[in-house]
């Protein structure tokens, strides 16, 4: 007869003195005022049919996509993000059993499922809806949004595969209605997209993700936000005109700030920003008192289209002067360029 090895020590060998005890319910170990118990009761009253209409079938005696949300958001809250520290959270966390209620574990691969294949779906009309309730309970005013972060499109190839011949019959026909389609909807939705004379591909990507934010915000959101407060990576004269032209206030720190605090920022005699300027005049003043005039505009052109226009300033004459080694580099002529309108 052949024996098993166990390779595992059974510890539950020497638990003689456990039994069970009442209350069996572990809700009664968790606090009144656990943040757990304010999240399970706002998901409950929210609307999550765009989250089960993801589902084909749901079987009754598993976790629920309801209760898997409540388990996502709520490890996040504790800076859990890997699916298997999720897994083993709930296993170990009586705040994670709670919102399980009583249904079975969910593995690591039910999780990872749910959050890639269900909650990538419908996570920004979730998001809207979380908005929308925090904006009628009065937790938010709807007037000021905080944008962090910059958004890095990837240039991936989608391998899409168009015929050459069916495209070349029709491409004028086609390039007339665009032409007219971004001209409509710059008159009806008050955007700018094309600054000049002739619509690129650029421009109808730029337009479709301003369509596609107004369309969420208009089915989604209850308000519009009047400040926009966001970080030096969106600073730009594009940007401030675009909200400008909204209607909206611009809180965005500008890309210099924290250096411009400096004490050697402040006593650079090179920076433009420390020199006379003499507005009717239109010049400004060296620490050795030559004036920097201007010399001609330059127009500068991104890549959704935008043009903006710097003035350049240069010095009248940087030669044998005794400031130059502590102002410039090199044996040019000192030249700024200021922004007109930013």
């Amino acid at each position: 007869m052949t024996k098993h090895i166990k390779l595992q020590k059974d510890y539950t060998a020497s638990c003689l003195y456990y039994q069970i005890k009442l209350p069996l319910d572990i809700e009664k170990n968790i606090p009144s005022d656990d943040p757990v118990r304010l999240l399970s009761t706002f998901v409950e009253g929210m609307k999550l049919s765009d989250l089960y209409n993801t589902y084909g079938k749901i079987k009754k005696d598993q976790v629920s996509p309801k209760q898997l949300l409540k388990i996502v958001i709520y490890a996040g809250m504790n800076r859990i993000y890997s699916s298997r520290d999720i897994e083993k959270s709930c296993r170990q966390d009586i705040n994670f059993m709670y919102l399980l209620e009583g249904k079975p574990f969910p593995n690591h691969a039910t999780i990872a499922r749910f959050i890639s294949l269900h909650l990538s779906q419908c996570s920004s009309n979730i998001l809207a809806e979380v908005s929308n309730i925090l904006f009628d309970l009065g937790e938010i005013s709807g007037e000021t949004i905080f944008i962090d972060g910059t958004k890095i499109e990837a240039n991936a190839n989608k391998y899409t595969f168009v015929w050459k011949k069916a495209v070349t019959k029709n491409q004028a026909k086609l390039l007339i209605k665009l032409a007219d389609f971004v001209a409509e909807c710059e008159q009806l939705y008050d955007i700018k997209i094309v600054y000049g004379n002739v619509v690129k591909i650029k421009h109808l990507k730029r337009l479709r993700k301003k369509l596609y934010a107004l369309k969420d915000a208009e089915h989604n959101l209850k308000f519009k936000y009047k400040n926009i407060t966001a970080d030096a990576g969106y600073e730009s004269e594009e940007n401030y005109l675009f909200l400008e032209a909204n209607n909206q206030i611009a809180f965005i720190k500008p890309a210099n700030y924290e250096i411009s605090k400096t004490r050697k920022y402040k006593h650079d005699i090179g920076k433009i920003e420390n020199m006379e300027y003499d507005k009717i005049s239109d010049f400004y003043t060296c620490k050795n008192n030559w004036k920097l005039t201007v010399s001609h505009i330059r127009h500068n052109k991104t890549k959704t289209g935008y043009v903006s226009e710097k003035t350049i300033y240069t010095c009248e004459n940087c030669s044998d002067c005794p400031c130059k080694s502590d102002c410039i580099k090199g044996n040019g002529l000192r030249m700024y360029s200021l922004k007109v309108l930013f």
